[in-house]
């Protein structure tokens, strides 16, 4: 299985990449202007989201529009094995961790529990027709969100290209589902 989810990995981060910047900001538009139409999203006050690597979906638009709704936001840093949230905004220093991904400057920002959150906004590389995903291979959102296997918040929603939908993704027991991905084309459930 683990040569299997590593081809897909290869060959969906390849996808991506080929992607031009002017269609990854149409994309990342179209996928911002899907979520914030839901209800979900309407409600929520404190979003988790990622901020993009290596292709990922761009979350900037839509962090840039729930600030201007008045909502909390919170990136991932890496703690150990496990992700720790931390409020964001507009003006938050950033610096890039080992993997080379944005995060904020850690001592300066106030750590929100993840179970809090309303809706926690997931980078995937593939993902399937029931909300099965294919993250990078680390585990640090499976690992974090283990406690959503007895609760059912904060809601996890994947963010994706279309293209990056596949059949089936191989997957144990310890990866998460998804309570949904959005595309530019349709919101999975």
């Amino acid at each position: 299985m683990r040569a299997l989810k590593q081809a897909i990995r290869t060959r969906k981060r390849q996808q991506r990449r080929e992607l031009t910047h002017d269609e990854q900001l149409d994309l990342a538009q179209k996928i911002t202007n899907r979520l914030s139409q839901q209800v979900f999203f309407k409600r929520a006050q404190h979003i988790g989201l990622y901020l993009p690597f290596d292709g990922e979906v761009s979350t900037l638009p839509l962090l840039k529009q729930a600030l201007l709704l008045h909502k909390s936001c919170y990136t991932p840093i890496l703690a150990n094995t496990c992700l720790q949230f931390i409020k964001i905004d507009s003006q938050t220093p950033m610096m890039q961790n080992r993997f080379g991904i944005l995060e904020p400057c850690y001592p300066m920002m106030k750590v929100m529990p993840a179970p809090l959150l309303d809706v926690v906004l997931v980078p995937l590389v593939a993902f399937d027709k029931h909300c099965h995903r294919l993250g990078m291979g680390a585990g640090f959102y499976d690992i974090t969100f283990a406690f959503r296997r007895k609760s059912v918040t904060p809601l996890l929603i994947g963010l994706a290209y279309d293209f990056q939908r596949i059949f089936s993704v191989p997957r144990n027991k310890l990866d998460l589902k998804l309570d949904g991905v959005v595309s530019e084309k349709c919101f999975y459930t």
